[in-house]
């Protein structure tokens, strides 16, 4: 009997099939060539550089910027989350793949019993002891695929959770990187307005004495007080916005912004171009596509589930143990006590339950694909807004430098003409304020072209590859 259910269980399993629909990758239009790339490029100053696996922020050549990108993964809580939930998708998985194997239940029991006077003989023992012992083996054949497909699900949600940790890291060192460059924009931009403040007020200071002894009218001192004020107002609002940028860098490296100091200085981080490759690789090279990509591959798997509960499933059941009134018979071999059986349950009558599980594993499946389709959407649309602020900015850059040279030489000269008593100080005022302007918008817009190249690090995956998930 135990060879013909052996026989049994194994044509089974060769026989055994998967209901889940062959896997395909969901087909969306690839470009040939970023948009943007087909526009002319200014040749100007900055470096071309090649986003290298892991330390891509190094191109900025910044040791404070490196060292703080260290210290996300040892104290950003995001990140922590991320692999928290890696580990329960792990968890998940190991649960889902125990499937495979045969439970085995271990029972141990003793009691003490005696039957009734009413309904025994009365020559029958009526008060007697039973020890028992015995293990119950259950196993459930796969024949339709149901468990394979089940590990599948798990197996490709804790891939998702994997590189999903690699999406969230990318993402932290993209926003650590922007954040801390907009800091160092801030400290170019007090630099500029504490000394326009010590100009200011040098010309406040200035037309004040002048104006007491009838040298300068009022409205010029006045004009004087509100470029000063003016400067103040700038100046403070500035130191400000770097506070908060400083307090946003504590937080994403793990730490409360009283424990974080970062000491004000000019950056030399160079300006650099990113070259990104085909639009075709882009789907090997950002970790949010996997991601997507692994979830369809598990709804898909899913469909392959809840098929197979339209059809019978089938079980083995064995038991071997011992069974005796005296304990110290136990083991002897007329104690010993065994059994086996199969079973086959099919179902007949479910109200619709499983035509609405199926229902919803092919709906879930078409959401997985429209995420994945419009996350490659998106993906294109950042590259291509990266791509053409870089370009915009690069020759926004070029004019802006050229704005800032000739408002700069424009106050010189009408600051001779004034002194020379050929123009009035209000022209030369009116000029000090363009050329201050021209220089916080050339220190805006250099920031940006910073902001921008990491943008265009990140929409490109950064230094992640598909192969770094294997």
């Amino acid at each position: 009997m135990t060879r013909f259910f052996i026989k049994i269980a194994i044509s089974l399993l060769l026989a055994g099939c998967s209901l889940a629909p062959e896997y395909q990758r969901p087909e969306i239009a690839t470009p040939q060539q970023y948009k943007e790339l087909n526009v002319q490029w200014l040749e100007a100053n900055p470096d071309k550089a090649t986003i290298s696996p892991g330390k891509w922020w190094e191109i900025y050549q910044d040791p404070v910027l490196n060292e703080l990108e260290e210290k996300i993964a040892i104290g950003n809580q995001d990140l922590k989350l991320a692999v928290a939930r890696y580990d329960e998708a792990q968890a998940l998985l190991m649960v889902a793949r125990s499937a495979y194997f045969p439970m085995i239940i271990g029972n141990g029991q003793v009691y003490r019993e005696q039957t009734s006077n009413t309904i025994a003989n009365s020559d029958t023992v009526l008060l007697f002891n039973n020890w028992l012992l015995d293990a119950t083996l259950s196993y459930e054949i796969d024949l339709w695929g149901q468990i394979r497909n089940s590990v599948a699900v798990a197996e490709n949600q804790m891939q998702a959770s994997t590189i999903n940790i690699a999406a969230v890291n990318l993402s932290l060192q993209s926003q650590l990187a922007s954040t801390y460059f907009a800091l160092r924009g801030t400290d170019e931009l007090q630099r500029v307005l504490d000394n326009a403040v010590v100009v200011y007020e040098r010309a406040y200071r200035l037309r004040a004495s002048r104006l007491k002894v009838g040298i300068d009218a009022a409205d010029i001192y006045y004009q004087a007080k509100t470029l000063w004020q003016n400067a103040l107002t700038l100046a403070a609002d500035n130191r400000l916005q770097r506070a908060q940028l400083e307090h946003a860098i504590a937080v994403l490296i793990g730490v409360t912004p009283s424990e974080l100091t970062i000491k004000p200085e000019r950056s030399t981080s160079p300006l650099v171009v990113i070259e990104p490759a085909l639009p075709s690789t882009l789907l090997e090279r950002r970790p949010d596509i996997a991601v997507a990509e692994h979830l369809v591959i598990a709804a898909n798997a899913e469909i392959g589930v809840t098929r197979s509960a339209f059809f019978p499933s089938f079980n083995i059941l064995t038991g071997l143990g011992t069974e005796s009134q005296n304990v110290t018979e136990f083991f002897n071999s007329p104690s010993f006590v065994w059994g086996i059986a199969g079973n086959v349950a099919q179902p007949i009558f479910e109200g619709g339950q499983l035509i609405g599980l199926n229902d919803q594993a092919w709906a879930q499946y078409k959401e997985s694909v429209a995420i994945y389709r419009q996350t490659i959407l998106t993906a294109y649309q950042e590259v291509e807004d990266a791509l053409v602020a870089l370009n915009q900015l690069q020759q926004e850059n070029t004019s802006q430098q050229a704005a800032f040279t000739a408002a700069d030489l424009a106050f010189i000269k009408a600051n001779y003409r004034y002194e020379g008593g050929i123009t009035t100080y209000l022209d030369v005022v009116d000029l000090q304020n363009e050329a201050l302007q021209m220089e916080l918008s050339l220190i805006d817009v250099t920031t940006r072209y910073q902001l921008a190249t990491i943008q265009l690090i990140k929409a490109l995956g950064g230094g992640w590859k598909a192969a770094n998930a294997t």
